[in-house]
């Protein structure tokens, strides 16, 4: 991975928001911050055909998180194949690709731009923290929701397995991951005296007409799958055997301030089946981390 020139990358003002002064260098605008040395987070954006998203989201949350003093990096994960769009894999991807160093992860949808800047993105010490909580999101608003954005540490993440791999398409993977937290007894907790709400908590960007969502339902991955137990554990119907494994094509800085993973998918089997990188060693049997195996990387 090749490091930005902060001497030479420039930032250009974009017309109605407040980022940086045009011309000024990252070494200039880095070298006036004090970040929080203790702790530092990898953001990771699943991206697939979004590139109008993307170059609205880069440079808006990375004021965004500077202004907050978060020392971060942003990791871009695209999904090139043919598949249907996998974002849970390609969180794992991200996770599995970033630097260990980073202790949290932010999962993060592309097309969804925090306008409070009370909106907490520093370390979650006491546990899961979703910052577009359904009371928030401007879409989603059902009480088990927890997509949008979700700040996990590190072990937290590991010790949960990651997330399943089985949902390809659109939706499902963040109500899954939901259960797994509970399962694992983790408890996730939101914003509080948030005054914004719904309308002008968040600016949702997607747009559903150029870049429809795929809402294909593969196999067994619709919601009856994944259920609670009365004593509160995962319910698993779904066979775990068959390995996802992906291919690094390309890695480097490109001309913003986030790191870009180029990912295609390989099935070793049915692509609706669950599986992963090392299933003898996953913490249960659904995949997930221990599912996601690279194959090589190139570049």
């Amino acid at each position: 991975m090749t490091n930005i020139d902060e001497d030479n990358v420039t930032v250009q003002s974009q017309a109605g928001n407040a980022y940086l002064l045009p011309g000024t260098t990252l070494k200039q605008h880095l070298g006036n911050r004090i970040y929080n040395q203790a702790h530092k987070m990898a953001l990771l954006v699943p991206f697939r055909n979004c590139s109008e998203e993307l170059n609205q989201f880069a440079p808006y949350i990375e004021t965004f998180l500077n202004n907050q003093k978060i020392a971060h990096t942003i990791y871009v994960i695209n999904q090139t194949d043919a598949y249907s769009f996998n974002r849970a894999t390609l969180i794992n991807v991200g996770f599995l690709e970033s630097d260990p160093n980073c202790d949290y992860i932010a999962m993060h949808d592309v097309d969804l731009l925090p306008l409070n800047p009370l909106l907490n993105y520093s370390f979650p010490s006491e546990g899961p923290y979703h910052v577009s909580s359904p009371k928030l999101h401007p879409k989603y608003h059902y009480p088990s929701f927890i997509g949008g954005i979700l700040l996990i540490t590190r072990k937290h993440f590991e010790s949960v397995n990651g997330m399943s791999n089985l949902f390809w398409g659109w939706g499902g993977e963040d109500d899954e991951f939901g259960l797994r937290l509970l399962h694992f007894g983790m408890k996730v907790r939101h914003p509080v005296d948030v005054k914004t709400g719904v309308r002008d908590t968040f600016r949702h960007i997607h747009n559903s007409k150029k870049r429809p969502r795929d809402q294909y339902r593969y196999h067994k991955q619709g919601f009856e799958v994944y259920t609670l137990t009365e004593g509160g554990r995962l319910n698993r119907t779904v066979d775990s055997t068959v390995q996802i494994m992906y291919r690094v094509k390309e890695s480097g800085k490109i001309p913003q301030m986030y790191t870009y993973r180029d990912e295609g998918f390989n099935s070793t089997e049915d692509v609706y089946r669950d599986g992963g990188l090392n299933s003898t060693e996953a913490v249960y049997s659904d995949g997930g981390l221990n599912s996601t195996e690279r194959i090589y990387s190139e570049g």
